[in-house]
């Protein structure tokens, strides 16, 4: 109704061509046979005006059914529900003004909004809880597109630049700067019957770039947080001058923010100050157990894959790396290298690894939408005398700041888990951390802040282990290509005579 085209009860989806034809722009006689009809019959009442007076309760009755179809599926999440049913809203009130903008008379959205209100009563305030990191990024997009048709050949790009991009026609279209991108995403879904997995919204946020580059459309944030902002919340949270901590963060949870991911780590480090010690995780997954498996560990090049933040935060001036194949930590601050220069030297995430060496000196961890992956816990199922992660079982090629290639050791991760295994178990640790009056809890943008104590966060997980057998446990480590011998000894928690590399670190004091 907006750009005058009428907005009927009837549909005919042209599949994946632009138009009802065949494949080879021949006409299709059965369409035409079933359907024109139906389009001559609308048009004709368009023309004469002859249409039923009680379209409205159509309209109340048509979206009672569809309200009810989205409510069905106890599947479907209560932000995705939300979506849906302001979806159906609006097809069925375009539907209402359409008549009343090309036939005349009144469209009453009143019985219609009545029942929306009481449909939208029984999902309350739904948030984003739930959503994976790339439904986060999509969630805090406003696309608004400039054009009104979706731009196939791409005559703003320069040739050269031209690609193929993924940007369904129904995506496109609901464009209006109003819905966010994922919400975009899974209303077409649901017109569709498919739905778009993690891939694909990616792919779809990639095109958004794309287009937004070229001019085809603006981007806005549903959530932007300034610096002040940042600054401000983190020293009412009860970070200050001096704190050593460490970040595990989920940073497309905050939304868009002034400055983006080097923004919020100098925003970090001024709260801790030079006094202060900074620690986050530059974990490379994929080396241990991914696509690259069987690379060598690089030091100096091989990202982290915990986020933009923490590889951001790895490149910064002043910033050291511990070497671990697997699970390396960066530090900045107070006696930095302190914390991470001996990491190759000491079982993963022992008591002697930069976290244990955190808790040790009293600190304190901060999770920025990312409760689920403070991964202190394993130092604690290390000290607590877990059997099921191996202490320096497994060995890979790294290369180290200068050059040199040695081998390095890491732990061995569980060959499986413990159907009383606490690890999983976020939501209570965090409960029992409130209850203890040991959590200190914000708001940044979309995302929760939870700020405590490591020794807190320990006495509290190793109740859980205590509870669930844990030192009883028949899982151990896994076996795989990597695995060697351990070259810890245990009762004396010290090296044994090793291959692997345990000399100074090249530029680390």
């Amino acid at each position: 109704p907006a750009i005058g085209i009428p907005t009927n009860w009837f549909w005919t989806p042209s599949g994946i061509f632009h138009h009802n034809s065949g494949k080879y722009f021949q006409p299709d006689w059965r369409l035409v046979k079933e359907k024109f009809p139906v389009i001559a019959a609308a048009v004709e009442c368009l023309l004469t005006n002859d249409i039923p007076s009680d379209l409205s309760s159509r309209a109340v009755g048509d979206f009672r059914k569809a309200a009810a179809s989205v409510f069905a599926q106890k599947a479907l999440p209560a932000l995705e529900k939300k979506f849906l049913l302001d979806a159906e809203l609006f097809r069925y009130e375009s539907m209402l003004l359409s008549r009343k903008a090309w036939c005349g008379g009144a469209a009453k959205l009143a019985p219609l909004k009545k029942l929306y209100a009481a449909w939208k009563k029984k999902l309350g305030e739904p948030d984003g809880a739930g959503l994976d990191r790339t439904e986060m990024r999509a969630w805090n997009l406003v696309p608004v597109r400039k054009f009104v048709g979706q731009p196939f050949c791409q005559s703003l790009v320069p040739y050269g630049e031209r690609k193929q991009i993924c940007m369904p026609r129904l995506v496109w279209a609901l464009f209006d700067g109003k819905r966010n991108l994922l919400e975009c995403i899974r209303i077409a879904d649901h017109e569709s019957g498919e739905r778009s997995d993690p891939g694909r919204i990616r792919s779809i946020i990639d095109a958004l770039r794309f287009l937004e580059k070229y001019g085809y459309v603006d981007v806005k944030y549903r959530v932007s947080v300034s610096g002040k902002e940042l600054k401000s919340t983190l020293r009412k949270l009860g970070i200050v001058p001096g704190m050593k901590l460490a970040v595990h963060s989920a940073f497309s949870s905050v939304g868009h923010m002034e400055g983006g991911p080097e923004a919020f780590c100098k925003g970090l480090m001024a709260c801790v100050g030079s006094s202060g010690t900074l620690l986050m995780p530059a974990f490379t997954f994929s080396l241990y157990e991914g696509e690259d498996q069987g690379k060598p560990f690089d030091m100096k090049n091989t990202p982290s894959c915990c986020g933009i933040v923490t590889e951001i935060f790895r490149k910064l001036p002043g910033v050291y790396r511990s070497c671990d194949p697997c699970h390396s930590w960066c530090a900045w601050g107070k006696d930095a290298a302190k914390f991470v220069r001996d990491h190759h030297k000491v079982p993963t995430v022992s008591r002697l690894s930069p976290s244990g060496l955190l808790e040790e000196a009293g600190g304190w961890c901060l999770t920025v939408d990312a409760a689920n992956a403070v991964t202190f816990m394993h130092v604690v199922e290390d000290s607590f005398g877990a059997p099921c992660l191996g202490r320096r079982t497994e060995e890979y090629t790294g290369i180290l700041a200068d050059g040199r290639k040695v081998k390095l050791r890491t732990w061995g991760w569980r060959e499986g888990e413990c159907e009383a295994c606490p690890a999983h178990l976020t939501e209570k640790l965090f409960d029992l951390l409130r209850k203890n009056g040991a959590l200190k809890e914000g708001k940044l943008g979309e995302a929760t802040l939870y700020l405590f104590r490591l020794s807190d966060y320990r006495k509290v997980y190793e109740n859980l282990l205590k509870k669930a057998g844990c030192r009883t446990s028949s899982i151990r480590p896994r076996r795989v290509g990597a695995t060697v011998p351990t070259d810890w000894d245990e009762k004396r928690q010290k090296l044994k005579k090793t291959d692997a590399f345990t000399g100074d670190l090249p530029g680390m004091k």
